[in-house]
């Protein structure tokens, strides 16, 4: 896998990681990833991680005036069942609920920097504290452990 070299949204502008709001969700075989922006754009997206290193970047259409929160579903013992913008995906989006499974633990929010490249991005968030390098074909996820000093 080959990144190249960070981009900018300007030719004039060097290169830079930005801040980002995050929320983070791990599933039975898999997790969620949604951030406020996607590249230098306010858009939020839904990365769904899937156990095998595969992933979808959905667009975050969950709606607080007219989607529920919940699905109202009853999770098996020691299960969540997800909520807000990752429960309508994994409601709504065919296949993801098979391949995820439910919920290990209610999603949490943070914060996280992005990267984009000529050949990819990279988002480290605050939950995990890893970085996720994410290819354009979407056949792989890499988590890279962030090194403590």
């Amino acid at each position: 896998m080959t990144l190249g070299c960070p981009t900018s949204y300007h030719p004039r502008i060097v290169p830079a990681a930005w801040e980002v709001k995050t929320a983070f969700q791990p599933f039975e075989h898999g997790a969620m990833i949604w951030s406020d922006h996607i590249g230098w754009y306010p858009q939020p997206v839904i990365y769904v991680l899937y156990a095998d290193s595969t992933y979808e970047r959905l667009e975050d259409t969950y709606d607080p005036e007219v989607d529920p929160v919940s699905g109202g579903e009853t999770p098996p013992e020691g299960l969540t069942e997800p909520i807000l913008g990752f429960g309508k995906v994994w409601r709504e989006q065919p296949g993801i609920r098979d391949r995820l499974g439910w919920g290990t633990t209610d999603e949490s929010p943070g914060v996280g920097r992005f990267q984009l490249f000529w050949g990819g991005q990279m988002l480290w968030i605050s939950q995990t504290n890893q970085t996720y390098v994410f290819t354009p074909t979407r056949a792989d996820v890499f988590q890279v452990p962030f090194a403590e000093e």
